[in-house]
């Protein structure tokens, strides 16, 4: 006979706590298995599906382009970090990322939480967003072509001597990508990660781009290059934002090939071309100069 089957030999207050203890143990269990399940449906928007071998390269280069990438990082309003993802600076004190990173369902920035830009080659700097001009997504919608924001950040000194030019239409499909992404699955996600060898595999008819950059958790807000053809030779262009991927209830996955029904997803710069152009032309009018506080612009622009 079992163990299992002689309760009798064991005292009844014993049986009794034994009884507690197992209970609370699988309590606890459950609790964690839920949170578990939580935590994926929340991650969902942040993560993206890896097709093919790894290909990925840290990104070390502060040059231009790279030299704008930085990271954006929430916190609890006691400094506790929540989560982070990718950012790209397109004008004096203004950041190009995913609406899901930092935007309420308001459309505002969320009052419980702070926003900071972290440069990459600054150590420990960080600035603060003020503000946030976003493309009307809303959470509980499936479509990610309204998925951008533009944040405003308190310190305009991170001023560069040019930026990106950004793409007034949807690239073509077939034409090759860059995107720049601080990946969870890649050194942790302390170091960007560079996808040189990408493409469009596809733009939906509301221009969501389809494509297979190599990416993960933390790379949504990364921006999407593209190599365009201008008067002067080919440039690079930001073509589009990373914002998500297609999933069958999946938190990302690692593929041995590209399969359209799991293809990452961004929103095209034709979406946030206009309105970039806009605050662009603004800041430098209200700005004077590199280096002053962006504080009081903030009050004066009108929402998005």
């Amino acid at each position: 006979m079992s163990s299992i089957h002689r309760g009798h030999d064991i005292p009844h207050s014993t049986t009794k706590i034994l009884a507690c203890y197992c209970l609370d143990q699988y309590m606890k269990k459950l609790t964690l298995l839920f949170l578990g399940l939580a935590l994926v449906l929340v991650a969902r928007p942040a993560s993206a599906n890896v097709f093919g071998k790894e290909r990925r390269l840290p990104l070390l280069s502060a040059r231009f382009p790279f030299d704008a990438v930085g990271m954006v990082v929430q916190t609890n309003l006691r400094g506790r970090r929540l989560e982070s993802c990718t950012g790209t600076l397109v004008a004096d004190g203004l950041v190009l990322t995913a609406a899901h990173c930092v935007a309420s369902r308001g459309g505002d920035l969320d009052p419980t939480r702070r926003t900071w830009f972290l440069p990459r080659g600054l150590a420990g700097y960080r600035t603060k967003a003020l503000a946030v001009w976003e493309g009307n997504w809303r959470r509980e919608s499936d479509s990610r072509d309204g998925d951008w924001a533009l944040i405003l950040v308190e310190n305009t000194g991170l001023a560069r001597p040019k930026y990106l030019p950004v793409a007034p239409s949807s690239p073509a499909v077939g034409s090759p990508l860059v995107l720049v992404g601080y990946s969870a699955d890649f050194e942790d996600g302390r170091v960007a990660s560079v996808d040189l060898n990408c493409q469009v595999r596809g733009i939906t008819p509301d221009g969501v781009i389809q494509h297979d950059c190599q990416s993960f958790a933390g790379a949504s807000g990364g921006p999407l290059l593209g190599l365009v053809s201008s008067p002067d030779g080919a440039r690079w262009e930001i073509v589009g934002v990373h914002a998500a991927h297609k999933s069958e209830g999946t938190n990302g996955l690692r593929l041995p090939q590209y399969l359209a029904r799991f293809a990452n997803l961004g929103s095209s710069s034709a979406h946030f071309a206009d309105r970039l152009s806009w605050l662009r032309s603004e800041i430098s009018a209200r700005i004077p100069s590199a280096g002053s506080s962006s504080l009081a612009m903030a009050s004066r622009l009108p929402p998005g």
